[in-house]
């Protein structure tokens, strides 16, 4: 099935309906990590630096459209962020489904790949690479134009070679920056973007200044989780009824900055200061700690069985038994993320995990009272 426009399904749960997150999924200190001598990051002389990264996708998308009709093949699971620049680039979208661990179907790939296919996009899920670097292959000896989505991994995207015809990462998932996408061509081709100027990036640069502070000072006090209370049988879920749509025109994620503004100069100036080999060493011995804690948890299964060796993963996810999990830890001042709003589509795994399988937070500024409590809320025996 080809679709040019999308209903999304609508949010399952409202985020104002929790109490204040005392724990985040994304680090939140702009300098945490950061060394005085800028890192050499050979990439980054490949690499264009835009809003988001769904902004580097949509001039992607725009920079490898082939003919009047491009169609493109997504995952059936995604944020709408990852759809949004294909719609709006002009794209006819099918989706693929995916293996219940979140790897591609090779076969089931191919089946797909009829003859008026161009474009395929696979994502490296949670910076897990799984079978990505495979399919990327078979694709591209079919002559298909590739986009490797490393949103979630921005070690590959920093040490791994480029190929795939485009990538692209986001920043703010692994460094606190206020913005920040990087998009690599195979082909360069030079976006033509709006910049901040100088006062909103001095707006910019204070903000995030008084942010440290804040944090730290935040820290100093109590960030620790609210008391683990017995399940309350008043928790449930906060429904939206909203319905959540899409055309070329409306988009909710992808909207004009998006499209055509750069990043903040301090954006790329964070990520040249960031220790980037101390960052992901600290991601990898979080995500390890929390793998190792939770093979017993009472609420449902990690979805891996072992967590690859080299990656350092944006979080862990975990396969909720039953979706009242989520709102008992974010009761709990846990902010734990899942995607709910998807597109229609045949894939089974992923109308499972809208509402189960949730991302827990391992990034590097966890503390290890934190891990703790994390580990202990995972822990409880839900009503």
């Amino acid at each position: 099935m080809t679709v040019t426009q999308i209903n999304f399904s609508a949010p399952l749960a409202d985020a104002s309906n929790y109490p204040p997150v005392r724990i985040r999924v994304s680090p939140m200190q702009p300098w945490s990590f950061s060394r005085l001598a800028l890192q050499q990051q050979p990439v980054l002389a490949q690499s264009q630096f835009f809003h988001s990264g769904r902004g580097a996708l949509y001039f992607a998308a725009k920079a490898l459209a082939t003919a009047t009709d491009n169609v493109v093949l997504l995952p059936a699971y995604h944020c709408p962020a990852l759809v949004e620049p294909f719609i709006a680039a002009g794209y006819q979208i099918r989706f693929y489904p995916l293996a219940a661990d979140l790897s591609i179907e090779p076969v089931q790939l191919s089946e797909l790949l009829t003859f008026d296919v161009t474009h395929c996009l696979v994502v490296r899920y949670f910076g897990n690479s799984l079978n990505t670097d495979q399919v990327l292959a078979q694709l591209s000896s079919r002559g298909i134009v590739t986009f490797d989505d490393c949103a979630h991994d921005l070690k590959t995207f920093l040490q791994h070679p480029l190929n795939a015809s485009a990538r692209i990462c986001s920043l703010k998932k692994f460094i606190a920056s206020a913005d920040g996408g990087l998009l690599q061509l195979q082909k360069p081709v030079k976006a033509e973007l709006e910049s901040h100027g100088l006062w909103r990036e001095s707006k910019n640069l204070l903000g995030l200044v008084r942010q440290q502070i804040s944090e730290r000072l935040s820290d100093s006090a109590n960030s620790r989780l609210y008391p683990s209370t017995p399940h309350d049988a008043a928790i449930s879920a906060s429904t939206v009824m909203s319905t959540s749509q899409s055309g070329n025109s409306g988009l909710r994620y992808l909207t004009a900055i998006h499209q055509g503004t750069s990043s903040y100069f301090a954006s790329g100036w964070q990520l040249r200061c960031t220790d980037t080999a101390a960052t992901f060493a600290c991601r990898q011995q979080h995500a390890r700690f929390l793998h190792a804690e939770l093979q017993k948890s009472p609420l449902g299964r990690l979805l891996w069985s072992e967590l690859p060796a080299d990656s350092a993963l944006y979080v862990v996810p975990f396969l909720l038994d039953d979706s009242a999990g989520f709102d008992l830890l974010r009761r709990r001042g846990l902010q734990v993320l899942r995607w709910e709003e998807l597109a229609p589509s045949t894939c089974q795994v992923s109308a499972i995990f809208r509402s189960r399988l949730i991302q827990l937070p391992c990034h590097q500024e966890l503390t290890t009272e934190q891990l703790a409590d994390i580990v202990h809320a995972m822990q409880a025996t839900p009503g």
